[in-house]
């Protein structure tokens, strides 16, 4: 993300933002298993959901600072900006982010953070220190094959094509509907206003989606939301010259892609 400061044409652009796009796609992954690791069971569903918000709260917060910061500075700094805020969450994680206690369990059964994390969720607890310590659910290693063995081949390519189709929509429209706004006939001021509202149904949806889920269930939750998702993108292409259907349809997809990424 620095690098792209310095780039001097189109492919150099693209390369450094492959390499960003890696790293990005490789963070929320590993970051939602976390999470729902040490989240208490009854409120994993929502701490997961929560994070996935994180991706609108960010591209919400981007978009307003990009509207101070590329008009007196230009473009090449908002991703100076960008590196710099992702440098101090570095260090952030690396001082404050716990480890996965079960990865140190597999690592080494008496590792002492072992012990230090468990004091910090329940400080009154009698815990030995010395103790040697092992997971009631420790996972098998498996293969790429066992992925389509089972029985599991249709549950597996579902997944994935849903989890694929998903993320690409929400990309296409984080790139795009302030484009398609304009291309609309919306102004300018109102396509950014369709763009941030598209951000704010994704963080109002991650929020209350995960008690919904929890209560009735993901599999009937994660349906009904991908049944929205289609009535909302026909009004968003429905919506030229209608700023309110803009707005609304905006919010809804919002709500229904980015709030049952999770």
């Amino acid at each position: 993300t620095l690098a792209i400061h310095y780039v001097q044409d189109l492919n150099m652009l693209i390369l450094f933002r492959f390499l960003a796009g890696i790293g990005i796609g490789g963070l929320l992954p590993n970051i939602c298993a976390l999470v729902s690791e040490y989240s208490p069971n009854k409120h994993r569903q929502t701490g997961v959901l929560v994070v996935s918000g994180g991706i609108a709260a960010g591209a919400m917060l981007g978009g307003i600072l990009a509207s101070f910061i590329e008009p007196a500075f230009g473009w090449r700094s908002l991703f100076m900006v960008a590196g710099g805020v992702t440098i101090v969450a570095l260090v952030v994680a690396i001082v404050l982010l716990p480890e996965s206690i079960r990865f140190l369990i597999a690592r080494n059964p008496t590792h002492p953070d072992v012990y230090r994390l468990l004091k910090r969720i329940s400080p009154s607890a009698d815990i030995p220190q010395n103790a040697r310590w092992m997971v009631s659910e420790r996972p098998t290693a498996g293969t790429f094959r066992e992925l389509f063995t089972g029985g599991m081949s249709f549950t597996t390519i579902i997944l994935w094509v849903s989890y694929i189709l998903i993320l690409s929509t929400m990309y296409l429209l984080f790139q795009w509907l302030p484009i398609l706004a304009r291309e609309f006939g919306f102004s300018p001021a109102m396509a950014t206003y369709a763009s941030t509202v598209f951000n704010l149904g994704g963080m109002v949806g991650s929020i209350v989606l995960g008690p919904i889920a929890a209560r009735w269930g993901v599999y009937k939750v994660s349906a009904i939301n991908f049944l929205v998702i289609i009535p909302g993108m026909i009004a968003l292409a429905s919506s030229r010259d209608m700023q309110m259907l803009l707005l609304f349809s905006s919010f809804v997809t919002g709500w229904t892609i980015m709030g049952g990424l999770g």
